[in-house]
């Protein structure tokens, strides 16, 4: 036996109890429902009167990454939801079975608790995987159907969206492992959402604001620990993975000026896109590890 068998049985319970079905039909919705609504009703903000399928791609993606001409929301539609459906995969993995007593049974196999934890990560994230690439494939479709697409440009995205996503289930099957019960593994996910979703970017805000004044560029302190949030970080991975994303970025950054609210996108190696990857892998290893490694030292009884 060993964390395949695990990641199977966890596969097919999430099947049973309609789990993989719900995720699915919300990444049906979400996806499908901003496709939608894009080619109706958000392109025509661009402006374009014999657009490309690459120009109606990648407003698609500017759109989901939030940076969508005179509809940035602060916070684009994938960072706000990716990241809890992510955390709320993980969170009962492994702390539901300790609720359950399943645990003891599990591990009355021949499972070592790594085996267990690598099993539950694998498990679910196949069943994010899957809800990621119906969702999509339907998002596809409709901007197909209605507009056109260039379908380079929107694997490389949907590859970026999976891999985030990846990085979130990690961190909620971390913090399940690291719960002895549900009850506290939600409270984790809530205290991460909070932290990191929530207060990390609007407290570098209010400090860029009122204490640099938006005027000229922050010191190097501050905006190295802006960017190890997992959500700040995604911008780096979308421009490693999307090339079209990155020479977006590189027309920004040129087209910049020092005008009021403008930044300096600067050389400092935590500007980088790599070390936004760099601050993904950190989320998406050490978190689990940690989980591991309290799993692996707890008493279960």
């Amino acid at each position: 036996m060993s964390w395949t068998a695990v990641a199977r049985k966890d596969f097919h319970d999430s099947v049973r109890s309609l789990l993989l079905w719900g995720v699915v039909v919300v990444f049906v919705l979400f996806a499908g429902l901003l496709a939608f609504l894009y080619a109706n009703y958000f392109f025509d903000v661009l402006g374009v009167s014999d657009p490309t399928a690459e120009t109606v791609t990648f407003g698609f993606v500017l759109l989901m990454t939030g940076n969508f001409p005179l509809l940035q929301f602060g916070v684009g539609p994938v960072l706000a939801l990716v990241p809890v459906i992510g955390l709320l995969l993980g969170y009962k993995s492994i702390a539901g079975e300790r609720d359950s007593g399943q645990i003891k049974i599990l591990l009355g196999l021949p499972h070592s608790r790594l085996d267990v934890v690598v099993g539950k990560f694998a498990g679910r994230s196949t069943v994010a995987l899957i809800g990621i690439a119906v969702g999509f494939s339907v998002a596809a479709l409709i901007v197909l159907v209605l507009k056109s697409i260039e379908p380079v440009i929107f694997i490389q995205f949907v590859v970026a969206v999976a891999l985030f996503t990846l990085v979130h289930v990690s961190i909620g099957v971390g913090i399940s492992a690291a719960s002895p019960s549900s009850t506290l593994s939600l409270i984790g996910v809530m205290g991460f959402v909070g932290i990191f979703q929530v207060l990390w970017g609007a407290t570098f805000f209010v400090l860029n604001a009122f204490v640099f004044e938006f005027s000229g560029q922050p010191p190097d302190w501050f905006r190295f620990l802006r960017n190890l949030s997992p959500g700040r970080a995604y911008d780096g991975l979308m421009a490693s993975v999307v090339p079209r994303y990155a020479e977006y970025k590189s027309e920004i950054a040129s087209n910049a000026t020092a005008g009021a609210g403008t930044e300096p996108v600067g050389d400092a190696f935590f500007t980088q896109d790599w070390f936004g990857v760099l601050v993904l892998v950190f989320w998406a290893v050490v978190p689990l590890a940690i989980g591991y490694w309290r799993f692996e030292t707890d008493d279960l009884g």
